[in-house]
C-alpha cells in the first residue's frame, strides 16, 4: 500500500485546490470497510475505467465504476475497500464549487455524482493531455497510475497544467469572498464574533457562508473539531485515552457531549472507535507529509 498528499504547484491552482492525494492498495485484506469522516470540502476521484466503488452514505449503497465526485458529506460514510484498488483525488477548497458554477449543475451534499458537464470525460482529456516530460509522448491510463504512484510531483504538474484553464474561468461574487474571509478567520475567531470581524452582520455573514458552501457555519465546525479530536485519538494507545481530558482540550461541555458528538457523527462512540480503530486514518495512516 502507498499514498501521499501534496499541495498544487501552482499558485493560481491553489485558489480553489487544496491538495492532490493518492492511495494504492495493493492486496487484499487490511480493514476492508473503512468509515469515512463528514467533510465540507468536494473530491474528484480519479479511477481506472473498470474500477468499481461502493460507498454506503444514511444506509443506502451507491455504486459504479471508475472515476466520479465525492460531494460534500455532512455525516459519515462507509467505504468498501476489501479489494485492490488504485485513485488520484483532487481536494477542493471549501465553497470552491460555488465559484466554479457547479453548485446548481451538481448535488450539494451526501452524494455521489458523475462529472458534471463542464469536467465531463476528464480523465479521457487529462490523460490524453499529459504529455510524457521526457519522451513526448501522450500518457494513457495505466502509465498515469503508475507516475501518481512513483512521481508524485510530475502527478501534481500534470494536474496542475489540465486544471488552470478551467479554474481561470471562476467568478468572485460577494458571497464568496465574504466566505473566503470567513473560513481565513474561523480558526481563530468564535463564531459569534466573526460578523463583527469581517464587518458585516452576523446574518448577512451565515447566508453568504451557507449559500456559498450548503452548511452552516456551526456545521462546518463541528466537522473541523471532529477531525482533529479523532486524528488525536489516532495517535494514542487506546490504555493512554483520557476522555475526560479529551473533551475539555477540544471544547466540549464534558464527557457526555463528546460521546454524542462522535457518535452522531460516525455512528459510533469514542470507545468503541478506540477499541475497532476503522476510519480511513486507521487503513492508510495520516499521510499529509
Amino acid at each position: 500500500m502507498s499514498n501521499w498528499k501534496q499541495l498544487p504547484l501552482n499558485i493560481e491552482v491553489a485558489k480553489y485546490i487544496d491538495c492532490y492525494w493518492f492511495i494504492e492498495k495493493n492486496h487484499e485484506g487490511g480493514i476492508t470497510h473503512p468509515t469515512l469522516n463528514p467533510d465540507p470540502a468536494c473530491h474528484i476521484i480519479l479511477a481506472p475505467a473498470e474500477q468499481a466503488f461502493c460507498y454506503t452514505l444514511d444506509n443506502q449503497e451507491v455504486k459504479g465504476k471508475g472515476s466520479h465526485v465525492l460531494m460534500p458529506n455532512t455525516s459519515s460514510i462507509r467505504l468498501d475497500h476489501a479489494h485492490r484498488f488504485v485513485i488520484v483525488g483532487v481536494k477542493f477548497k471549501v465553497g470552491a464549487l460555488y465559484s466554479l458554477g457547479l453548485s446548481p449543475e451538481l448535488p450539494p451534499l451526501n452524494s455521489v455524482a458523475s462529472y458534471p458537464g463542464c469536467f465531463e470525460n476528464a480523465q479521457a482529456n487529462l490523460i490524453k493531455s499529459s504529455i510524457d516530460i521526457e519522451s513526448g509522448v501522450g500518457i494513457e491510463e495505466a502509465i498515469f497510475f503508475n507516475h501518481a504512484a512513483n512521481d508524485r510531483s510530475k502527478t501534481c504538474q500534470i494536474l496542475d497544467d489540465y486544471l488552470l484553464p478551467w479554474l481561470k474561468g471562476a467568478h468572485e461574487d460577494r458571497h464568496s469572498e465574504l466566505t473566503r474571509k470567513a473560513l481565513a478567520k474561523i480558526e481563530s475567531c468564535a463564531i459569534s464574533d466573526l460578523g463583527e470581524a469581517l464587518h458585516c452582520s452576523q446574518r448577512t455573514l451565515e447566508r453568504a457562508f451557507s449559500r456559498v458552501t450548503h452548511i452552516t457555519l456551526k456545521q462546518y465546525m463541528a466537522m473541523q473539531t471532529l477531525e482533529a479530536l479523532l486524528l488525536y485519538i489516532y495517535s494514542l494507545e487506546t490504555k493512554d485515552i483520557n476522555w475526560s481530558e479529551l473533551a475539555v482540550k477540544f471544547g466540549f461541555s464534558d464527557q457526555p457531549h463528546l460521546i454524542r458528538h462522535v457518535k452522531n457523527a460516525i455512528g459510533h462512540t469514542p470507545g468503541a472507535y478506540a477499541k475497532h480503530r476503522n476510519l480511513t486514518v486507521d487503513a492508510y495512516g495520516d499521510f499529509s507529509d
